[in-house]
């Protein structure tokens, strides 16, 4: 398995509100396979490029506790190591693996 840090970041925010505000701006909402948004509605994805804009706009406009998290992407070796990611996550979960489609298995 391995990863790699997007440029982007998650910011999750306090006030619904602010959300709201920074999205009207922040337009970027990633989809799962299905095309159902993976954020929540107090979550704003933002580029790393526009963070400092983003950070102004909730000093200067917005107020609202928040917290930034760096986003990854990981990639497996294998079909097998997929497979057992996706297992796993639905198992900690109870959520479907959003992310990619489990490769089929090979006849």
């Amino acid at each position: 398995m391995g990863w790699s840090r997007l440029s982007a970041s998650l910011v999750v925010l306090s006030s619904l509100t602010a959300a709201i505000y920074l999205r009207a701006v922040f337009t970027h909402r990633p989809t799962d396979i299905h095309g159902h948004s993976l954020l929540e509605d107090h979550e704003v994805w933002v580029e790393d490029e526009d963070r400092p804009e983003c950070e102004r706009m909730l000093l200067e406009n917005c107020p609202s506790p928040a917290a930034w998290f760096d986003l990854i992407e990981v990639s497996f070796a294998t079909e097998a190591k997929h497979r057992e990611f996706a297992a796993a996550y639905t198992a900690i979960t109870g959520l479907r693996n959003a992310f990619s489609p489990v490769p089929s298995p090979s006849k």
